[in-house]
């Protein structure tokens, strides 16, 4: 399995697989998620004022992966501990959590 990675433009290596379509504030597609970084890609990102990606991370084992999302899991529940009788706020945490758990991939 892999893993989405956001990162800063300066730290994006050639070689790295957009894993999200890098979009302008307009919206408009600048790169399409598949796309294989160069340095002319980079460089390219950098004039158009590109501040952040979504790259594939290292490739993680079944366990691994089992054991991050079950750290996102208690993560969010410790932080809405207090809040859990508030149907909102129970929302909210369903919302980051599924957020967070789409950063995973099979």
């Amino acid at each position: 399995m892999k893993i989405k990675k956001h990162i800063k433009l300066e730290q994006a290596k050639a070689g790295h697989t957009l894993a999200a379509d890098v979009k302008d504030i307009q919206g408009n597609c600048l790169m399409a998620a598949g796309v294989v970084l160069s340095e002319k890609t980079i460089s390219s990102l950098q004039q158009r004022g590109v501040e952040t990606l979504v790259v594939w991370g290292q490739q993680l084992s079944e366990a691994e992966i089992a054991e991050q999302q079950a750290a996102i899991t208690a993560r969010l529940a410790h932080r809405f501990r207090k809040m859990r009788d508030n149907p909102e706020m129970r929302l909210l945490h369903d919302i980051l959590l599924s957020w967070r758990l789409e950063n995973f991939e099979e």
